[in-house]
């Protein structure tokens, strides 16, 4: 029976012994004790990145993904199966940064977590900049930029006409910075921006760049002929256009239509037909043309060629006398002999007075009657007869006004001058007024009525030096010259006149070398002090701004001021001055007041005497040390 009971507890013990193996046995190999997971990671878009890993292992259920932002905490966003190598995350913030760790799991445990990884969403991409128009054409427009981003996904071009708002028309791919945009008309004017473009979205725009396509040019102005023989007529016009080819020159005989004659080359202005006769009558036009078409046409000119010469124009007056009287006109036409000048008095008929050659424009008719109203014509003549007539001028003769004297010219800005003169005749209609600078030819500036004697010249430029002269003019002629003035507007001339006109004040602080002249900060060498409960300063800062001088003189030790019709004297430590050699105490109040010297050798002067005996107030603040002097305006 004892042997039966150990039999038997041994088969218990064995029993037990093997369960508890079998077990620890499946116990074990659900132990995860591989090396943990090697992750790496990727973006794939503003939202989106993407993680792969490699494991060693045939026990896992499947692996955990953990994530967090800079600077905060990790936590689990999703799980994976078993065999599983990579995983997308996405809704994901753009421009931001994530960093990732995994780890394997089963029923048991979880391994050890991956190393981590960084990365960043992509962001809006860098704006592109310089874009630039290359070149145009009445059917395209070449656009250029340079790419500043490394991470579009392309670029997106708008594109707006005049007066209207901006529209994409295309898209191109990345890293392109050239585009050329076809769908345009000419004549027209564009502005383009650009922008780049990924997932996370639209980069801020390039600079705008404007362009205006070819258009048809402008039409030519004021076509004529300028010759005309038996057997040529020579046209000339105005080229209003920038953009043309050229032009087409376009002529028809009387009753019959326009025919295309010949074409020249851009900025060509004139043109000479050979292939006409004599006698015949020719009309001609002229138009512009480009690739995008042709202007319209300019105005008509008619021509019989070998006929009588063009007209001349714009007769006038350009100087009389008492007894003569000079004209002028303008030449119209190649093709004349000369000119006939023709003569009336008011009533009368003309007659011809003289002739000149051909391409003269001006004539002067002497032996005129004072008093006496002439009027006058001219016409071109040549082999075929006479050109139609200018324009009639009238003349009255009469006596000539005097000159005007004592021309003048004084500084009123840093611009303008007045000119001053006296008025010595009784006759005249007005004044010319002329200016030249130096090395240069008078010329009129103005005229002004009768009896005025001044003017103000505006305008001008800062250091230069201008020189004027006046006369009278009236029914007999001009009179002579005035005297000639000059005047230069430099800095200083201008600030010592206006000073004269405009006043002068000047503010000192006992103690202080700084000071104001009307408002402008200065430095003296030696600052005012009080001697004797009276204010002595260098007296040359206050004599110069108020354009006076002052002298010295060593051996008898004696400052002299002139100023105007003014002379002050004052002695070195002597109470008595002079003004006009007239002796006076300096201080009447106060006798000890005097003129000192301070080394090392520096005059001081007493304020009030020397400023009082100029005209200036004197003003003193006890508070503030601070003394005024005002000098008023003239």
């Amino acid at each position: 029976m004892k042997r039966l009971s150990f039999l038997f507890i041994m088969m218990f013990i064995i029993s037990t012994i093997f369960t508890i193996f079998v077990l620890d046995s499946q116990v074990f190999a659900e132990i995860i004790s591989n090396p943990p997971p090697i992750l790496n990671a990727s973006t794939i878009s503003s939202t989106g990145i993407k993680l792969n890993w490699t494991y060693k292992s045939s026990n896992e259920t499947g692996f955990k993904i953990e994530r967090k932002v800079s600077g905060g905490n990790y936590s689990q966003i999703d799980r994976v199966d078993a065999n599983t190598k990579s995983y997308t995350d996405t809704g994901l913030t753009a421009d931001t940064t994530y960093i990732y760790r995994i780890r394997a799991y089963n029923d048991t445990e979880d391994s050890v977590y991956s190393n981590e990884v960084t990365e960043t969403t992509e962001g809006r991409p860098a704006a592109p900049t310089n874009l630039t128009i290359t070149s145009s054409t009445n059917t395209s427009v070449n656009l250029a930029w340079t790419d500043k981003s490394n991470n579009e996904t392309g670029f997106k071009i708008e594109r707006k006409v005049s007066g209207g708002s901006y529209v994409q028309i295309d898209m191109v791919g990345a890293n392109k910075t050239t585009y050329k945009d076809t769908d345009i008309d000419s004549g027209e004017r564009y502005a383009y921006r650009i922008r780049a473009y990924n997932s996370a979205g639209n980069s801020d725009y390039s600079n705008e760049a404007t362009v205006t396509t070819e258009g048809k040019p402008a039409a030519p102005t004021n076509l004529t002929v300028i010759s005309s023989t038996g057997n040529s007529v020579t046209l000339s016009w105005k080229d209003q256009s920038r953009n043309e080819t050229g032009f087409k020159i376009e002529r028809k005989v009387s009753g019959e239509n326009y025919k295309e004659i010949n074409s020249v080359r851009t900025n060509t202005t004139t043109y000479e037909d050979k292939t006409i006769s004599s006698g015949n009558k020719y009309t001609y036009r002229v138009r512009a043309y480009n690739a995008v078409g042709e202007s319209d046409y300019s105005n008509e000119v008619v021509v019989i060629p070998g006929s009588t010469p063009g007209p001349p124009t714009d007769l006038q007056v350009i100087s009389f006398s008492g007894n003569s009287v000079t004209l002028s006109w303008r030449d119209q036409s190649r093709s004349e002999t000369g000119f006939k000048i023709e003569r009336k008095v008011p009533g009368g008929s003309y007659t011809q007075i003289n002739t000149v050659d051909a391409n003269v424009t001006t004539y002067k008719d002497t032996g005129l009657v004072s008093g006496k109203t002439y009027i006058y014509r001219v016409r071109a003549y040549n082999s075929a007869g006479n050109s139609y007539f200018t324009n009639e001028v009238t003349v009255i003769s009469g006596n000539i006004p005097d000159a005007p004297t004592n021309l003048t010219v004084t500084i009123a800005s840093a611009t303008e001058v007045n000119l001053t003169w006296m008025d010595k005749s009784d006759n005249e209609t007005g004044f010319v007024i002329e200016r030249k600078t130096l090395g240069d030819s008078f010329n009129e500036i103005a005229t002004v009525g009768t009896n005025v004697t001044n003017y103000k010249n505006s305008g001008l430029a800062a250091n230069t030096t201008y020189i004027y002269r006046i006369k009278a003019y009236g029914s007999g002629g001009s009179s002579s010259y005035s005297n000639e003035v000059s005047i230069t507007l430099s800095d200083e001339m201008v600030a010592k006149s206006l000073s004269k006109t405009q006043g002068i004040e000047m503010n000192f602080l006992v103690g202080q070398t700084v000071y104001y002249s009307n408002n402008q900060l200065k430095i003296m060498d030696t600052a005012p002090i009080v001697i004797e409960s009276r204010t002595l300063l260098p007296i040359k800062y206050i004599v110069e701004a108020m354009d006076a001088t002052v002298a010295w003189n060593d051996k008898e030790k004696k400052a002299t001021i002139y100023f105007k019709e003014k002379t002050i004297e004052l002695w070195m430590n002597n109470n008595t001055a002079k003004v006009n050699g007239v002796s006076t105490l300096i201080d009447p109040s106060n006798t000890n007041v005097k003129p000192i010297t301070l080394p090392p050798g520096r005059i001081m002067l007493p304020l009030r005497f020397v400023t009082e005996n100029m005209g200036a107030l004197v003003n003193w603040n006890p508070k503030s040390q601070e003394i005024i002097i005002i000098y008023p305006a003239e």
